[in-house]
């Protein structure tokens, strides 16, 4: 017997972790178990091919709300092509809705129901001895006409982590956990359904961690519902992966967990180590309450304050439209209070009314109007219209592309002061969408034009505007021509070269290819409170962008000899 599991992934960078945990726990009695992992752009044709040209059987297929419906499709094609084929399905998409599955779609066979080593194992060994496949713990399948659902057994030995040998992870994201389940009770989540957190062995997690970290990954994402959960655990692995060389570390936290402890290691990470996703979801009592999450925001609140301004760790902070009792006065409350935190980047999610909440239950009770097919997302509630939901979509199309892209900082801290940030946006969009430009990616330089145009009819100075947008240009978008509309008067050829003269020091002459001169009629890097005198910067960009102030004494000679003036 050759068992085959097979992930369908978003994108090749991803990995699937569930086909390894069943690899990693089945291995030992059944060496010959392998998986393989494909991509939702590739062809359904080649999956099913390439597939039944492995020769294996069973064939489990990991589900998700992603890959559900290529995954249904290729299972269909395999079964049509060996009728002897024993396909099973597992997964929150498959374990959700069993019986759903297995009555709309007759060329399944099993469904793994919750965690699937223990049942998957079981189902291995049952098909090798020729028994019966009925009453495993955990599964669901068909008995007769009936489609019967078995719970899983009240204790499940801790399944072996994978990653037990080198892994094909080179420059892809690496996913692993240290534990499962989740204390809490969110309606929306499917991890409400099994309460309760289960540890993996601290020695297991370092040495699993170890062989990931030697593979060459882009990225390690720990799955962990709450990571910092406890706090010496959480502590021990940290402590770990500092100690050695990695890539960034992704983790999911609870920010009403951070303490002054963990504040005080994260205070020691390197730039570029740890990523951080905080849930926020909304900061609206009533919204949270609905949802059965902590309604308490100040303290959460408070600990972020200290992370983004104590540390080095890269934040996502994220909300979710559509919950129950959000109004869209209540989702820009919380927009403007996330925003003022200032994330590395701020993600907006919308609801997604999933098969097995509690939520989902509860749909019609909150006026939950959802799409029927994956992902299930919310479209209408009894207090959010579908129109503003469209909003939000352009909404989140414009964070994206001017606040989590990174480069326009100085310009937008400008614009919300004229605005606040969720109107900002917003207008944002609109203005962008009357000229039909949200429907097509544009060039960055492009961006910078756009930004320069609407923040005109806020009633801001086109050449103080021109000044900020032009420093973050250079500032993060290097070396590259400035968009004309910002461009202002360029300067003499001679400007960089007589600048290298009189301020030798400042950077090398040799290197004038990968600096840029930029002199701006005021304090740019305080736009709020603008020192009203030229500032001279220069940008080296010889190690990513270091910027050099140009001593006054030698940028007034510059602008003598040059004639330069610099006026807004």
């Amino acid at each position: 017997m050759r068992p085959l599991l097979v992930a369908i992934n978003s994108m090749y960078i991803q990995t699937c972790l569930a086909v390894r945990c069943l690899h990693a726990h089945c291995q030992g009695e059944f060496p010959e178990i392998q998986y393989r992992e494909y991509q939702v752009s590739e062809p359904i044709s080649f999956i099913a091919g390439d597939i039944y040209q492995q020769g294996c059987n069973p064939i489990g297929f990991s589900c998700s709300i992603w890959n559900i419906v290529p995954t249904l499709q290729t299972a269909s094609i395999l079964k049509k092509v060996q009728e002897d084929l024993v396909i099973v399905l597992g997964g929150p998409e498959a374990g959700a809705d069993p019986e759903g599955i297995l009555r709309d779609h007759p060329y399944i066979d099993w469904i793994v129901c919750g965690e699937g080593e223990t049942p998957f194992l079981e189902l291995l060994r049952r098909m090798e001895r020729g028994e019966e496949l009925a009453g495993i713990p955990g599964l669901a399948g068909r008995v007769g006409s009936r489609i019967v659902y078995w719970p899983p057994a009240a204790a499940a030995p801790i399944p072996v982590l994978p990653y037990g040998k080198a892994d094909d992870l080179k420059n892809r994201i690496a996913y692993i956990e240290s534990s499962r389940g989740c204390p809490f009770r969110c309606s929306y989540c499917l991890s409400s359904r099994t309460p309760g957190v289960t540890y993996f062995p601290l020695g297991q997690v370092k040495h699993r961690l170890n062989r990931v970290m030697t593979a060459g990954p882009r990225e390690i994402k720990f799955v962990d519902r709450t990571f910092n959960l406890d706090r010496k655990r959480t502590l021990a692995i940290w402590s770990h992966i500092l100690a050695r060389t990695g890539p960034p570390c992704h983790f999911e936290i609870e920010g009403r967990l951070l303490d002054d402890d963990m504040l005080r290691f994260l205070a020691q990470v390197p730039e570029g180590r740890f990523n951080f996703e905080v849930g926020v979801q909304s900061t609206d009592p009533a919204v949270l309450a609905a949802v059965n999450r902590s309604t308490d925001w100040g303290r959460p609140r408070d600990a972020l304050v200290r992370l983004r301004r104590e540390t080095n760790v890269h934040l996502t902070l994220d909300l979710i439209a559509g919950l129950p009792e959000q109004t869209p006065a209540s989702f820009a409350r919380s927009f403007n209070e996330v925003y003022h935190l200032q994330p590395h980047r701020l993600q907006l999610n919308f609801l997604k009314v999933l098969p097995g909440t509690d939520l989902r239950r509860d749909a019609h009770r909150f006026g939950l109007i959802y799409a029927d097919h994956p992902p299930y997302e919310i479209l209408t509630t009894k207090a959010m219209p579908y129109g503003f939901i469209l909003d939000l979509k352009l909404l989140e199309r414009t964070v994206e592309r001017f606040y989590n892209s990174g480069r326009f900082p100085t310009t937008l801290a400008h614009l919300t002061s004229l605005l606040p940030p969720f109107d900002l946006f917003l207008s944002l969009g609109k203005f962008r969408e009357a000229q039909g430009l949200d429907r097509f990616e544009q060039q960055v330089p492009a961006l910078y034009d756009q930004l320069f145009q609407f923040g005109q009819t806020l009633g801001s100075s086109p050449a103080f505007l021109a000044a900020l947008l032009r420093y973050d240009f250079r500032r993060f978008s290097g070396k590259m021509a400035l968009p004309p509309a910002i461009k202002g008067s360029p300067l003499p050829r001679q400007a960089l070269p007589r600048l290298l003269e009189l301020a030798p020091d400042i950077a090398p002459a040799g290197a004038k290819n990968s600096l840029r001169l930029e002199i701006f009629p005021f304090d740019v890097t305080r736009p709020d409170a603008p020192l009203r005198k030229p500032l001279g910067l220069l940008f080296d960009y010889r190690a990513g962008c270091r910027i050099h102030q140009i001593p006054d004494p030698v940028l007034a000679q510059l602008m003598e000899e040059f004639d330069l003036h610099c006026e807004y």
